[in-house]
């Protein structure tokens, strides 16, 4: 609570960092996403580096770095603390200690010092894991994205700047894949989820997927995971996030996934045909969403599946005000601009309701931020222009995923008549009761 006060310049003095391992790893390992923990880390980076490291532990101080690694380096920063930085970075050597407080504050491969150290550090595990997360990492990505097949020309303007927003930010930044799956053939999967549906046209044994838009992969590599026999060919604009994929799913050791660069505008020349298609937060950030969903849907076999998940209208309503565009071009202005506009939200009234930013996971990094709420395209949608949406395309809704449970019962007391809970007008009216429902966006299955 002290540093939360410190943070939004409220006074109070944080207190020194604990030693416990579980946090260390858990910094090491994830995301944060809690604002007062962001700012107790933002205080402890601050006193290390004014007040000089004072005998702290290696692993201690290599876990807040590689969270703020993770963050992007989206922590508030002051005017001293910019200096004390730029101070460091001019050192022509440094120790592994030193090298791990540049990490800090700014990405150590900018500064050969600093690699040098983590080099001669590299012994001790922590040290070692910081140096592959700067150096090694990248490099093995930007050789991954090197060799991908591009199937499509990226000709339209709004893909060309989406293109270059995660070229800038790759999107999401993500360590591991669900240790839960259980991998099952795709019959099983779907027979369990929507056990009225037919599945009559479509290979269940050995289906062919399409993840359209696929990031950085996590998704798209837990899908191949999770279906038996599957082949998942998964494409994306941005080649540096695909460099990302790539090098995860050779990590993870999932072979049975393709990676290539292409515009879902230009994948109507494609002659195969897919029984599961995925397009999750990728269609409302186009140009004409309808014209990409209808390329997606001439690649679809009869019978065939699609997950969409879309922006809803109603639950980002609630921080639309946050939301801007951002006009410079340069990275680093772009990261810096962020950085301005994400501490200032932290300083919202705890009530406003604008501060449920604070509940999303994609607040607490910079690409992450940029994705929500700097996004160089976005359309929102209502449950309204969903079925409008999926009587054109001649699509019928089967199930509503990102609907919790509770909601879902909530939805057969109040439509008895509708078990499936697959009609669009009948969640328009549960979305208007409770509209943080769908604050994750909308995803949903459709079948051909």
């Amino acid at each position: 609570d002290a540093a939360w006060r410190w943070l939004r310049a409220e006074g109070g003095a944080p207190p020194p960092w604990p030693a416990d391992p579980l946090l260390d790893l858990l910094l090491a390992w994830t995301t944060v996403p809690d604002p007062k923990l962001e700012a107790w880390m933002t205080a402890e980076r601050r006193r290390l580096l004014i007040e000089g490291l004072g005998g702290v532990k290696t692993e201690p101080l290599a876990a807040l770095a590689l969270q703020a690694m993770t963050a992007e380096y989206a922590w508030r920063e002051a005017a001293d603390e910019t200096a004390a930085v730029a101070a460091l970075l001019s050192w022509e050597s440094l120790t592994s200690e030193e090298a791990l407080l540049v990490a800090l504050y700014r990405d150590p491969a900018t500064s050969p010092a600093a690699v040098k150290a983590l080099q001669d550090g590299a012994e001790d595990n922590t040290i070692a894991l910081v140096l592959s997360r700067a150096v090694t990492e990248p490099e093995a990505e930007k050789a991954c994205a090197a060799v991908l097949p591009a199937l499509t020309p990226i000709a339209d303007t709004t893909s060309a700047k989406v293109r270059d927003q995660y070229e800038i930010h790759p999107y999401p930044r993500w360590r591991s894949v669900d240790g839960q799956i259980r991998r099952k053939s795709l019959d099983a999967h779907l027979r369990d989820r929507f056990p009225a549906m037919r599945f009559d046209g479509i290979d269940t044994a050995r289906p062919r997927l399409l993840v359209a838009g696929c990031g950085t992969g996590r998704h798209a590599i837990q899908t191949a995971a999770r279906y038996e026999g599957v082949e998942v060919t998964a494409v994306d604009l941005s080649r540096r996030s695909l460099g990302y994929a790539a090098r995860m799913a050779d990590a993870l050791g999932r072979t049975n996934i393709s990676f290539a660069q292409a515009d879902i505008l230009g994948l109507g020349a494609m002659e195969e045909r897919f029984d599961v298609i995925e397009c999750s937060g990728v269609l409302h950030h186009m140009a004409d969403p309808m014209a990409g969903w209808q390329v997606l849907r001439g690649l679809l076999k009869p019978g065939g599946l699609m997950r969409v998940a879309l922006y809803s209208d109603i639950a980002r309503a609630r921080f639309a005000k946050l939301q801007a565009e951002i006009d410079v071009e340069d990275a680093q202005a772009i990261s810096g601009e962020i950085r301005c506009r994400r501490n200032a939200i932290l300083k919202l009234p705890e009530d406003d309701p604008a501060a449920i930013v604070w509940q999303t996971g994609d607040f607490y990094s910079l690409s992450g931020c940029r994705d929500l709420l700097y996004h160089r395209r976005e359309v929102r949608y209502g449950w309204p222009e969903i079925g409008e949406a999926l009587r054109e395309l001649d699509l019928k809704l089967v199930g509503v995923e990102t609907a919790t449970a509770a909601l879902k019962v909530f939805y057969r007391e109040r439509f008895p008549d509708d078990p499936a809970a697959v009609n669009p007008s009948n969640w328009d009216v549960i979305e208007r009761e409770y509209p943080d429902s769908f604050l994750a966006m909308y995803q949903f299955w459709c079948q051909a």
